[in-house]
């Protein structure tokens, strides 16, 4: 289908289009595809189209898309070098060398490439991006806000200048990301952004707006899903700008500093008792703490004043499983994940707690729901496979695990099942093979001795 759909973009081309914007739409389309494949894990169909791309036309524009698919710089480096030996001026391929030199940390050698890309082609927005990441990755902050303003005016269709501004000069986040909305309406990311710059203002219903806006776009946003969240506190009056300043800067003191957290949250809770989101924040922190009980009753007190939250309610469920209570956390499970069809997390976290509850028959039908609704996420296949384990049925979690590898194999978590799922069902030989790939992949030689290890202990072949 994915080819199907590239196809189809490929051919179409509208009369109206001038033919660089053609060319721009051919490129896009090319480069969405292979970033779309990477990102689901699926770098061998990215690596074998485009390698088949080279060996019908060994041109510079099939090198540069080759460098894009493979999965190291190395390679990259020396794909985009040839395209550059074929055509001097190829401006993607500089942006490739500007991308290579970056995740190298030679950050002076990535401005010189992506400055000479947008010499050449000032309408490439990643090379934008690139020259300010890179400038920022020297401390170079006016300079890479600069190169923001001017990836602006140069690709306004674009988000990730508009982005970058937003952040580097807060003072004018609102304009420039009410432009982006105008300019690219369709890109849940600045109707996010902006809804969280109206909730810091303490425009609530402006940032419940925008937040919907992107959730209708892309319902599994969770940044416009919390803030939307807010933004219905605020327009009930049970939350102010200081105190969506106040939960933020909790939330970002989780990690790095727990008890400040946990004082700041215990401080919001006592200034806004009404809106779950302090309660909620607070049952995350001391949860994180091992204080269950105290996360449990700051859930609860969340639910009260609030009985439709799905995010409350999820987490309740979540508490409960921990705590070995299934039975109690399959419900608010069950109404989680209903209610938020686009979360393989929750799908998950409820067909475990019917595993846990002994109905293993509606575990494993949800799990095959699941593995319909999200076939790129590997926790949906692994756990449907660990239940099948666990009934005995290896053969079948074994063809649950293969069928995972051949749409995502480059998860490494699901090759390593399957290599202990193939073991288990006494094939070595197949079990090694696979930990070969792993070993050449990752360049750890942990995998390769496995594999020599199980052929080792091979069972016998039967004359």
């Amino acid at each position: 289908m994915v080819r199907i759909a590239l196809f189809v973009l490929l051919v179409w081309s509208p009369v109206s289009l001038a033919a660089s914007e053609v060319e721009a739409l051919l490129w896009a389309v090319h480069e969405r595809y292979i970033d779309i494949l990477l990102s689901l894990g699926m770098p061998s169909l990215a690596d074998a189209t485009y390698r088949e791309r080279l060996a019908r036309t060994p041109d510079a524009d099939s090198h540069y898309l080759l460098g894009r698919a493979v999965l190291t710089a190395e390679e990259a480096r020396v794909l985009y070098h040839e395209a550059l030996k074929l055509n001097p001026d190829h401006a993607r391929s500089m942006m490739g060398m500007g991308a290579v030199h970056r995740a190298s940390g030679q950050y002076d050698d990535a401005i010189i490439a992506y400055r000479d890309a947008l010499g050449i082609d000032p309408r490439l927005s990643e090379a934008w991006a690139g020259l300010g990441a890179a400038l920022l990755s020297l401390g170079r902050v006016e300079e890479a806000l600069q190169a923001a303003r001017e990836g602006m005016a140069n690709v306004p269709g674009e988000a990730d200048s508009y982005l970058a501004v937003s952040v580097l000069a807060p003072s004018e986040a609102e304009d420039v990301l009410r432009k982006a909305v105008k300019h690219i309406p369709d890109d849940p990311r600045v109707h996010a952004a902006l809804a969280e710059v109206l909730l810091e203002a303490g425009n609530g219903r402006g940032a419940r707006k925008e937040a919907t806006a992107a959730l209708d776009i892309d319902p599994g946003r969770g940044d416009a899903r919390l803030s939307l969240m807010f933004a219905e506190s605020m327009a009930q009056g049970w939350l102010d700008a200081e105190g969506y300043r106040g939960m933020v800067e909790a939330r970002g003191l989780e990690e790095v500093a727990p008890l400040p957290a946990r004082e700041r949250y215990d401080a919001l809770v006592a200034s806004y008792p009404r809106s779950p989101l302090p309660w909620m924040g607070r049952a995350r922190s001391r949860a994180s703490q091992g204080d269950v009980a105290g996360a449990m009753e700051d859930l609860g007190a969340a639910l009260e004043r609030d009985p439709a939250n799905i995010e409350a309610m999820a987490a309740m469920g979540l508490v409960l499983l921990e705590l070995g209570r299934a039975s109690e956390a399959r419900p608010p499970l069950k109404r989680s994940a209903t209610e938020r069809p686009h979360d393989a997390s929750l799908a998950v976290a409820a067909a475990m707690a019917a595993e846990a509850s002994g109905d293993r028959v509606t575990a494993l039908q949800e799990l095959e729901n699941a593995g319909t609704h999200f076939p790129w996420d590997a926790r949906v296949a692994l756990t449907r496979a660990k239940i099948l384990a666990d009934a005995g049925r290896s053969e079948d979690a074994y063809l649950v695990l293969r069928d995972a590898v051949e749409r995502l194999p480059g998860d490494d978590r699901l090759v390593l099942s399957l290599a202990a799922a193939a073991k288990d069902l006494g094939r070595n030989e197949e079990a090694a093979i696979l930990m070969d790939e792993l070993a050449r992949r990752t360049r750890n030689a942990a995998f390769s001795d496995l594999a020599r290890k199980l052929r080792a202990t091979a069972p016998p072949t039967p004359e």
